[in-house]
Formats: C-alpha cells, sequence, structure tokens
C-alpha cells in the first residue's frame, strides 16, 4: 500500500534509530482537532456510529491530530488529508 511504504519512508529519513518521539493531545485541545476535514468517507461513517459525543469528538481528534503529525514529519510533502487508513476485518487500523 502506497500509505504504508510512504510513511516508511518519511518515519525512517526524520527519526534516528535511538529516537523515540512521544506526542499527545491535551485534553482541554480535544475541540480543537475535533473536526472531520482530514476525514474519509468511511471514518466519517466510523465517527458518527458513536453512541456518545465525547467518543466521537475523541475518535475525530485522534484522525485528525494524527494526520497532522503525519505531515509534519513529511515535511508537508504529504498533506494532511492525502493520509489513507485502512482497516482489517476487526476494524482496527
Amino acid at each position: 500500500m502506497v500509505k504504508k511504504a510512504i510513511l516508511s519512508c518519511v518515519l525512517s529519513s526524520q527519526l534516528p534509530d535511538n529516537e523515540v518521539h512521544l506526542h499527545w493531545i491535551d485534553s482541554a485541545e480535544i475541540q480543537r482537532y475535533d473536526k472531520s476535514s482530514y476525514l474519509d468517507a468511511t471514518e466519517k461513517k466510523r465517527a458518527a456510529a458513536f453512541k456518545f459525543d465525547v467518543d466521537r469528538q475523541h475518535y475525530q481528534a485522534a484522525h485528525n491530530w494524527l494526520c497532522q503529525l503525519l505531515s509534519r514529519y513529511a515535511d508537508a510533502t504529504v498533506s494532511p488529508a492525502e493520509w489513507p487508513f485502512s482497516y482489517n476485518a476487526y476494524g482496527k487500523p
């Protein structure tokens, strides 16, 4: 898959073997990333299926934030909207 190849290339060229980057979203900033702008149709459908608003907001924020983070590692050569996600038979990415 193209995404895996891009991700492997980007991360291997940006991170030294002995370095780990940890990232998190402060709960006070969840609404900042709670937009479905980077979600594809499948992800929007998954988000809409959450029973509680807070769970939907966390799902959307996590996916949007991840797309923005990946694009930063790619030095903006890949826009946040271009990071597709695929899922296995169990619905896991």
